[in-house]
């Protein structure tokens, strides 16, 4: 398993927490808008706001002896809402939050490290009309073995 696996399966938590509302989810950056993107069945431009962008920012292994290692990967969560959204776009952000955390492993493959920090910024930096509020947090990640350790 991998990076991908874990960022696959957060990607896909996402999308079943949102289904039901009017949110978008994206993964690794806000899509940039291509001439012919057109809501079928209202003939208007989709709209990229309100949404949530999943980002992975680092991975890290670290061998810890024979054997043994530490791994995770660190994630962050983008919350995009207009200006006048402000207070639904904390509340997402503290929704999240409370979700990723009562499910610490997720059966996808994928589980919080609760000895490293999750943080939620409340505070929001605005961008034209758009506000965005921060969520970075670490997970579990998959160890790569050495090929001499995999022959014994």
């Amino acid at each position: 398993m991998s990076i991908k696996v874990i960022e696959k399966s957060l990607y896909d938590f996402l999308c079943e927490e949102f289904k039901d509302t009017d949110y978008q989810i994206f993964r690794g950056a806000l899509p940039v808008r291509r001439y012919g993107e057109i809501d079928k069945n209202t003939g208007q431009k989709k709209p990229f706001f309100p949404c949530v962008t999943l980002r992975a920012l680092s991975s890290r292994q670290v061998t810890e002896g024979m054997d043994s290692y530490d791994c995770d990967a660190t994630f962050e969560i983008i919350v995009g809402t207009k200006n006048e959204d402000y207070i639904d776009n904390l509340y997402k952000g503290e929704e999240i939050r409370s979700k990723l955390l009562t499910k610490v492993y997720d059966e996808r493959g994928w589980a919080i490290r609760e000895d490293k920090e999750f943080k939620c910024d409340l505070y929001s930096d605005e961008f034209g009309d758009f506000i965005f509020s921060r969520i970075t947090f670490t997970v579990w990640d998959y160890p790569v073995e050495p090929e001499i350790l995999k022959e014994e």
